[in-house]
C-alpha cells in the first residue's frame, strides 16, 4: 500500500437538512442523496508525488441512501495537475491504497460507480454562496488514520 495524506480546506453539501443524516445511521430527508464536494489541499504526498496545491471536486449521486448504493460519482480534478498528481489523486478517490472504510473516499467509492475524470479549469473569477452552510473544514485524510479536522 503507498502511503499518502493530503491536508486541506473541504467544503461537502448534500440536498438534505444541516447534517448529513447518512453520516448518523438515517435515511435521506428527501430519500435520495445528491451532494457535491471540493477540496484545496495545502500540503499532502503520495508516495513521493507531492500533492501541494492541487485541487479536486466530486459530485454524487445515489437513487436512496448512500448504504445501499447504485450511485454515481464524478470525479474531477485540477487541469494543471500533473500526470504523476492526477494518477495519485484518482488512487486517493477511489479508495485504492486506503484501509477499507478508513476514509470517505473509501466508502463512497464502494457505494458508486465512477464515471470518466473531468478537468477542473481555472477561471479568472470565481464565487460561492453557500446559504445556511456552517463553514468550511480543514481536514487531514491519510492511508489508514482516523480523520483529523476542524471548522474554519
Amino acid at each position: 500500500m503507498t502511503p499518502w495524506e493530503i491536508q486541506g480546506t473541504e467544503l461537502v453539501n448534500c440536498n438534505c437538512s444541516y447534517g448529513c443524516p447518512c453520516q448518523f445511521n438515517a435515511l435521506p430527508n428527501n430519500g435520495f442523496c445528491e451532494a457535491m464536494g471540493a477540496i484545496s489541499i495545502s500540503n499532502g504526498y503520495y508516495g513521493d508525488v507531492p500533492l501541494d496545491g492541487v485541487k479536486l471536486a466530486v459530485v454524487f449521486q445515489w437513487p436512496g441512501p448512500i448504504h445501499e448504493g447504485q450511485g454515481k460519482c464524478q470525479p474531477i480534478v485540477d487541469e494543471r495537475a500533473s500526470p504523476a498528481q492526477r494518477e495519485a489523486i484518482l488512487k486517493i478517490m477511489t479508495g485504492q491504497d486506503t484501509e477499507p472504510f478508513a476514509t470517505m473516499f473509501a466508502v463512497l467509492h464502494r457505494r458508486s460507480s465512477m464515471h470518466s475524470t473531468r478537468s477542473l479549469r481555472k477561471s479568472t473569477s470565481t464565487s460561492m454562496s453557500t446559504p445556511g452552510a456552517a463553514g468550511f473544514m480543514s481536514r487531514v485524510y491519510s492511508t489508514s488514520s482516523v480523520n483529523r479536522f476542524a471548522i474554519q
